[in-house]
């Protein structure tokens, strides 16, 4: 009858045909497990083991995840239709029951163990060996998941669980846990998940502590996991392991809405103390408002101030004698003017236009919006990078925008680890495909400050890059400022140089009014930001900034352009390259062995010792 996709009462045969029914489609399964993703990473990172292993793997939604992250993994089921549809998707998949599967396995040779929806279908004594087994063949730092259905649901613990014949019993999480902890997991945790689609709404209406009790019980979380970490031979769990299971635990919080916190004295010093954290965030996002409009104000201020001395001006200038004298004068341009367009004759010279912006110099205000503007797809170790440098900016008014793909999930767990108030994240689909140019043009639409700064994640920021290059801006009443010379770090070689000279796209502060021209990032993949630069060059609205300690720029194997490209334009014409201490010294800032301000003085240092004979 399995081959049907039937399901049979009576031997239990066609289960897949009842997978497919009641526990939802593979897409929405493998949105609920990716909160395990980070976990696992860290997990993977430590136990120096062999692939993860999923104990009843069903259709390989969680396999397929793992895959897609560049995790190694396998996993076994006992159901033959499950087993071969997940094979079908080219997963290493045993038809072998989860138990016996466990106890054909070395010991230590696993970092991850996972089983979801899989204990329920087992007698207290068959969990408990699982469980005991599992313990056994991971690896020191490795991670137990089993994730169940939920009996504090009432309506799961009353209905929902027995939907599906072939469970056992439910679970309550205080009893998992407990069955954890006698095989030897230390940190052993509860976590709540995937409540009612119903659950936020219904809180929002409920009044009263009763009422949110009674939505947590019929709409709160429909599942839960209990997770078990192994400890290494000296007894310690690795702090990235125990960090991102606080994580986990405080995202389910969140998504639960939990008002008030529950349990001993530890929890409510921690709910405490993440609240704190909170509204300190809140706090500096409101400074940072407050700046901003403080400075608008003193903008419109300004403006209206330019306002009335220019109607004054004007005023005057129409009552005097050389207003009315030199009238035909202006008739005469004017109807040149009009046969010039009509002919279809160019404009003013870009020479002529510069000099007209020179002696007509634009107002700028002192502390404007700047939004850091980064594209970035798949490194979220570097991304991790450059948001390190962004929030050490002595610049108060900024945000940084994050534009990433949809198939991009490393940076999509990444990011939902961030909670900086001044950082925001942009997914964008991948079909239509976008090039680079489209992808930066993209955000400069949806930037909130009308200056914008480029701000590649693979590169080091200075503490001062953004204070530096709006007075440098400012200084000029330009549109836009470049550096001409940047650091430049060769990864494979760890040689480190003064680039060329050059207006160095990568290192951009602009303002968007320039867009009113039609002049936009290039459709392309490479050489995108070249032409809008030299643009900004030939209008000659551009500052640019002698400090090369501000930028850090990095070849590291994987950039748009090839090494070929990076020796003969970067290296061969490079004025000066740094001691091998010097180098060194860039290296470690370039791994976070130095706080950036700290790093920041250290290269301010660096370049004043080399002084100023590789400017010649």
């Amino acid at each position: 009858m399995s081959g049907s996709g039937g399901f049979d009462f009576a031997t239990g045969d066609g289960y897949l045909g009842l997978e497919d029914r009641f526990r939802g489609s593979r897409a929405s399964v493998r949105t609920r497990l990716a909160v395990y993703l980070p976990l696992m990473r860290a997990a993977s990172g430590l136990a120096a083991s062999g692939p993860l292993l999923d104990i009843g793997c069903g259709r390989g939604e969680w396999l397929e995840l793992a895959r897609d992250a560049g995790l190694e993994a396998g996993g076994c089921d006992a159901d033959a239709d499950m087993a071969g549809l997940a094979r079908g998707l080219g997963l290493d998949v045993a038809r072998r029951d989860g138990l016996s599967y466990l106890r054909g396995q070395d010991a230590g040779s696993r970092a991850g163990i996972t089983a979801f929806h899989v204990i329920e279908h087992l007698d207290l004594g068959a969990a408990q060996a699982l469980v005991q087994e599992a313990f056994r063949v991971l690896a020191g730092n490795g991670v137990l998941i089993l994730e169940t259905p939920n009996p504090e649901n009432l309506r799961v613990a009353g209905c929902d669980f027995y939907t599906d014949p072939t469970h056992h019993r439910p679970l309550p999480p205080r009893l998992a846990l407990f069955v954890l902890e006698q095989a030897g997991f230390a940190a052993a945790e509860i976590v709540r998940l995937n409540p009612s689609q119903l659950h936020t709404r219904r809180l929002a209406e409920a009044g009263t502590d009763l009422e949110r009790d009674l939505v947590q019980a019929l709409y709160g979380p429909e599942d839960y996991a209990v997770i078990g970490l192994k400890p290494d031979t000296g007894g310690r769990i690795g702090p990235e392991l125990l960090e991102a299971v606080k994580e986990l635990r405080r995202w389910s919080e969140r998504s639960l809405g939990l008002s008030r916190p529950e349990g001993d004295a530890d929890t409510l010093q921690r709910v405490i103390a993440e609240r704190d954290a909170e509204l300190r965030a809140a706090d500096a996002a409101l400074a940072a408002c407050r700046i901003q409009v403080t400075g608008l104000e003193e903008t419109l201020q300004r403006m209206q101030r330019g306002v009335n001395e220019r109607d004054t001006e004007l005023a005057k200038l129409r009552a005097s004698l050389s207003w009315r004298v030199t009238a035909p004068l202006r008739l005469l341009w004017r109807t040149a003017v009009t046969l010039r367009d009509a002919a279809g004759l160019p404009r003013l010279r870009p020479s002529l236009e510069a000099t007209t912006r020179r002696l007509l110099p634009r107002r700028l205000p002192t502390s404007p919006l700047i939004s850091c503007l980064c594209v970035t797809r798949k490194r979220p170790g570097l991304l991790a990078r450059s948001i390190r440098c962004f929030q050490a900016q002595r610049w108060a008014p900024r945000e940084l925008l994050v534009v990433y793909e949809d198939d991009d999930p490393e940076t999509r767990d990444y990011l939902r680890t961030v909670t900086d108030p001044m950082i925001r994240a942009m997914e964008v689909p991948t079909d239509p495909k976008m090039t680079l140019g489209e992808l930066r043009n993209l955000a400069i639409a949806a930037a909130r400050g009308r200056w914008f700064c480029q701000w590649d994640d693979d590169d080091w920021h200075h503490a001062e890059r953004l204070s530096a290059q709006w007075a440098a801006l400012r200084a000029r009443r330009a549109d836009a400022c470049v550096l001409m010379h940047w650091l430049v770090y060769d990864a494979g070689t760890g040689r480190a140089f003064i680039s060329p000279r050059w207006h160095w796209e990568g290192s951009l502060l602009c303002d968007k009014e320039v867009l009113a021209g039609g002049l936009r990032y290039a459709a392309a993949a490479r050489i995108e930001d070249t032409p809008f630069v030299q643009a900004l060059v030939r209008r000659g609205g551009l500052a640019t900034l002698l400090r090369p300690a501000l930028y850090v720029y990095v070849y590291h194997g994987a950039n748009v352009w090839d090494y070929g490209h990076w020796q003969r334009h970067i290296l061969s014409r490079s004025p000066c390259e740094l001691s091998a201490a010097d180098a060194a010294e860039v290296r470690d800032i370039l791994d976070g062995a130095r706080p950036v301000a700290e790093g920041s003085a250290a290269l301010d240092a660096m370049l004043a010792r080399l002084g100023t004979d590789w400017q010649a």
